[in-house]
């Protein structure tokens, strides 16, 4: 008598919504994509997943769709806004260094792999006009913040935001500490660097 194993069959997914399946394969999905970007597997992502690879393609139409779906989910701006209008410093400077501090944080997750993804193949159908659509959205949360500053401020508020975003999205691609030191940037916005 021999012993022969018997062939492991695959472990089928647990039931889950449709929408739940796609979010917990955007979650796998993130750190591959992070790091391959657009050349990752779709059966390397089914296996961070503990699924099946056909059943990515049971809620995704295909890879591009997946690719879209995870920069559509770090590009989710849902908790910046609602931790930026939670912002109710006393001080400006207090107020935009937080504000600072909320987008840093976001762009930290968001930029890698967007920018990966942006880089290793052409931008998803699903995801095209995203970088404009994340532009409008944190000027506008900017601008809800320091519009609560509005005497406070020498410009237009529409103004401030954009130098404000500007400064925010430099500090982002900066890999030294001293540029996403949040207090200092806010400090330098608010005060300028004359003495």
């Amino acid at each position: 008598m021999t012993d022969t194993a018997a062939p492991v069959r695959a472990r089928r997914a647990p039931r889950m919504s449709p929408d739940d399946r796609r979010a917990a394969i955007v979650s796998a999905a993130l750190p591959l994509v992070m790091a391959q970007g657009s050349a990752v597997l779709t059966a390397d992502i089914a296996a961070a997943a503990g699924i099946a690879e056909g059943t990515i393609f049971r809620v995704f139409p295909d890879k591009e769709a997946l690719l879209g779906a995870c920069l559509q989910a770090v590009a989710d701006t849902t908790t910046v806004h609602g931790e930026m209008a939670a912002i109710e410093e006393e001080s400006l400077e207090d107020a935009v260094a937080g504000a600072i501090r909320i987008l840093l944080t976001h762009l930290a997750t968001a930029m890698p792999v967007v920018m990966r993804v942006t880089t290793t193949g052409p931008t998803p159908r699903s995801a095209r006009g995203l970088r404009t659509q994340l532009t409008d959205e944190t000027r506008q949360e900017l601008s809800d913040v320091l519009a609560r500053y509005a005497d406070q401020l020498g410009v237009p508020v529409e103004e401030a935001a954009h130098v404000l975003h500007v400064l925010v999205l430099g500090a982002a691609v900066q890999p030294d500490s001293l540029a996403a030191d949040p207090r200092l940037l806010a400090r330098t916005f608010v005060s300028g660097v004359r003495a």
